[in-house]
């Protein structure tokens, strides 16, 4: 059986989202507080289940803010903090 391609009406209104930590950047600018995300270590070789912050300690913590080796890749996300004006004149663009 053919399906048929079906069309969004002309008044449709796209949308999008988007998590915090998906999108700030500067983890460390402005005073901007800390959070559990910028302390977040990309664990990609784990399986989703194996994954968890249960061992997180105050030591732990401080140790990962000073932590040059490991990957922490919500700290920067798109970095929208810096590029808002253009990222606002893109989404604009989208009407």
């Amino acid at each position: 059986m053919k399906k048929t391609a079906r069309k969004f009406p002309e008044n449709f209104l796209w949308g999008g989202a988007v998590a915090a930590n998906q999108l700030e950047g500067a983890w460390q600018t402005d005073g901007k507080g800390l959070c559990i995300a910028d302390i977040n270590e990309y664990k990609g070789n784990l399986p989703p289940e194996k994954r968890s912050n249960a061992e997180m300690t105050a030591a732990y913590a401080n140790e990962l803010l000073n932590d040059k080796e490991k990957m922490f890749p919500k700290r920067y996300g798109i970095d929208f903090y810096h590029t808002y004006p253009e990222d606002l004149k893109l989404l604009a663009g989208l009407g």
